[in-house]
Formats: C-alpha cells, structure tokens, sequence
C-alpha cells in the first residue's frame, strides 16, 4: 500500500511539475510611411484679377485610432496666408516627412491638406482633400496641392 501510494505522489509531482515549454511571441514588424506634398499654383496668380487674393494651406497627418471615426494628429504645418502671387515662387514645391516605427496592422495614417482662400473682404472658401494611406508594409502616398 505504501509503494502504490509512494508510485502515485510520485507520479502527481512529476506530472505537476511538468512545464509546457513557453511559446515565444511574435512580435510584429515595424514600417515607414512617407507622405509627399507637391504644392503647385494651377493659374497665374499674377494677373490683377488676384490682386486681393489670399490663401493660407495646412498639411496634415493623423494616425487613425480603433474607433474608426477618431483621429489622432502627429504631424501638421501651416505656410500661412499669403497673396496668391506667392504661391507662384513654389512652383512646384516638395515636401516629405517619414514616420517610422509604426505596426502595420494597427497604425494607418491619413494624409491630407486643406486650403482656405479669401478673394474679397466678404468673399471666403474653405477647401479640404485627404487620402488614406492603408498600404500594408513600407509605402509613400502622394498628395498633390493644387492652389
């Protein structure tokens, strides 16, 4: 009796302390995203017509958060309102910015631009363009401004 109950605490402390052997994780790979601008007048802005024309351009980038309709801003600038006579001293102007580090499958960024002229004391208009970047692994989206 006492070898049978001997064998059988034997064989529980064996078994309970058998170890599973440990699953190492995964972990995800890291990527860049690239957003190009190009900033580039369509017209000649330097004819009278546009003399008491403005136009003030933002640039933008924003990482999409779980909730699909949240957005968190990581990057922005402004080149700030300026006749539009200026803007033909860009023609055309590139601009990039690199953001590393990101995982793949829960970060996406959103790159996008808006432009809020003004070509008259009462005369305001306000435009907005965006593209997703969704691209999976290392990717550059490409925006182009049009003035």
């Amino acid at each position: 009796m006492k070898k049978a109950y001997f064998a059988l605490l034997t064989l529980t402390v064996l078994t309970a302390c058998r170890k599973s052997a440990i699953q190492p994780i995964a972990l995800e790979p890291e990527v860049s995203k690239t957003a190009v601008w190009t900033i580039a007048p369509v017209a000649d802005y330097t004819v009278p017509y546009y003399n008491n024309a403005s136009a003030e351009i933002k640039l933008a980038v924003a990482k999409q958060l779980q909730n699909p309709y949240r957005e968190e801003i990581i990057w922005d600038t402004i080149f700030q309102r300026r006749p539009l006579a200026q803007f033909m001293q860009l023609n055309p102007y590139v601009l990039t910015k690199t953001f590393s580090n990101l995982k793949d499958s829960k970060e996406n960024i959103t790159v996008g631009y808006s432009i809020s002229y003004i070509t008259g004391p009462l005369n305001a208009q306000q435009f907005s363009a965006y593209g997703a970047v969704a691209e999976k692994g290392n990717s550059t989206h490409r925006v182009a401004v049009n003035l």
